[in-house]
């Protein structure tokens, strides 16, 4: 998964749905649509919940999100600790 394809994941999980998070990525919602959909590909199941009041991320893709979260901030800690 490259940083752009995490983005749109934490996108439509923050936002709850396609349509928010193709506004926050300034896209339209057929990219993120077709990101998420590649990426369901990948390992062969669903990433997201999709219900009629929106979607939420699946146990494991949760897990996998946080993890990327923590990952960019440790970076971000990193590169503002070796700017010094």
């Amino acid at each position: 998964m490259d940083l752009w394809q995490m983005e749109v994941v934490v996108a439509v999980a923050d936002r709850g749905g396609f349509t928010e998070a193709a506004r926050r990525l300034h896209v339209v919602q057929s990219a993120v649509s077709g990101t998420v959909r590649a990426l369901e590909r990948e390992p062969g199941t669903p990433l997201f919940n999709r219900t009629t009041p929106g979607v939420s991320l699946i146990r494991w893709a949760e897990v996998a999100t946080l993890r990327n979260r923590l990952s960019r901030f440790s970076w971000r800690v990193w590169i503002i600790r070796h700017r010094m």
